[in-house]
Parts: structure tokens; sequence; C-alpha cells
């Protein structure tokens, strides 16, 4: 009766959710570009850290689909542009976006 108990507590392990990364990079100086605006297509918002230009997504909404993302940089030191990516868990991204000048 104790191993029936402990299987249904232990069970199968729960698959945890892997985000999809993005990068955005200066395109002169190949460096992470910090607090840009990314907007998906369905509204949703991130803001790219500092030090890496990243932004990570976990959004089962986006997953395994193109998702078009607007790049906003409210500073105005950047062009903003936009770009149609296909998302997948634990893909990756690099964009590079350009200073102004």
């Amino acid at each position: 009766m104790l191993c029936v108990a402990l299987g249904i507590v232990v069970g199968e392990p729960v698959p945890r959710p892997v985000p999809f990364e993005m990068q955005i990079l200066d395109e002169q100086t190949g460096v992470g570009v910090p607090q840009l605006r990314i907007t998906t297509d369905n509204g949703m918002v991130c803001h790219t850290q500092r030090g890496t230009g990243a932004c990570i997504w976990w959004a089962p909404s986006l997953m395994s689909r193109s998702v078009r993302f607007e790049i906003r940089d409210e500073s105005n030191q950047f062009d903003s542009i936009g770009a149609t990516l296909k998302v997948t868990p634990g893909g990756q991204a690099t964009l590079k976006i350009h200073r102004r000048t």
C-alpha cells in the first residue's frame, strides 16, 4: 500500500517550460542594447535587460508559431524595427538595431 501511495506522490516529473530568448544588439558595436520596448503581435511587452540586451519570453501563447515583434527605443537613440520570428521553446534569435547618428 505504501508503494502505491509513493507512486502517486512521486509520479511522472512535470516538464518545466523552456523560454524563447531574443537578444538585441547595437549593429555598430555588437553590444546588447538595454531598455528597448518589445511588443508582440498579441500585445505582450518585454524590456531588454541591462548588459545583455536580452528579452526572455515564457508565454505558451507565443510558442510554436511565427510572432511579429515591434522593437522600439523610447530614448530615440536607435531606429525602431519590426521582425517576424518563429518562436519555439528553447529557441534563440539575435537582431541588430541601427544607432541613430
